[in-house]
């Protein structure tokens, strides 16, 4: 598992019955959810704030960009400013600036209240599984990267070995949320899995 998130301090906390870790950093929300999972939500100044749950919709409601909602009546917020008490926004379709608690608003990303765009895949896992005897269809090998996004989502995409002599790798199928990725957030993506497959020591061809 690869994680970028050494130097933020964590403290637990008890969320919607489960504990998470949540970061104490000033400049940004961070939860782990719940703790020791590599799920987790980062808001930094500057990101936005949707109402829903976007983890729990299905790919057709999101955004031609994928990383949030598409709704003309979730109400969005950019953070502006994140204190250690406080978390100051802006509504986008107002312009009218809001002042919530943080303790709160950690609460309301953790559970679903609130979510917020996806920017960022800081956590990926590489997975070699097979083979199984009862399935012709899955009865080689295959690998199994997955990006774990900075919105609460995780984005998996699976690959065949090309050549049974090498660990080069052929695309096979990825998740459906993957395919509505803006061209930016799609370039970031496939950097990432090709990193974390190349650290694994798979090359794709």
């Amino acid at each position: 598992m690869t994680r970028e998130t050494e130097g933020t301090t964590i403290v637990t906390r008890e969320i919607g019955g489960a504990t998470v870790g949540v970061g104490t950093d000033e400049d940004e929300i961070f939860i782990d959810l719940p703790i020791n999972r590599p799920i987790y939500i980062r808001v930094r100044e500057g990101d936005h704030v949707q109402e829903g749950d976007v983890r729990a919709r299905g790919t057709f409601e999101l955004g031609s960009g994928g990383s949030e909602l598409a709704s003309t009546t979730l109400r969005t917020w950019a953070a502006e400013e994140i204190t250690p008490e406080t978390v100051t926004v802006r509504d986008l379709a107002t312009d009218e600036p809001e002042r919530w608690d943080r303790e709160e608003c950690e609460e309301n990303l953790a559970t679903g209240v609130v979510s917020t765009n996806l920017t960022d895949f800081e956590r990926l896992s590489v997975v070699q599984t097979g083979p199984w005897d009862d399935d012709a269809d899955r009865g080689d090998p295959h690998v199994t990267a997955t990006a774990y996004g900075d919105d609460g989502r995780k984005f998996s995409r699976t690959y065949r070995f090309a050549d049974p002599a090498t660990d080069a790798l052929e695309y096979w199928h990825q998740d459906r949320s993957i395919e509505t990725f803006d061209e930016n957030l799609a370039a970031h993506f496939e950097r990432r899995i090709e990193q974390a497959l190349a650290e694994d020591g798979y090359s794709v061809r």
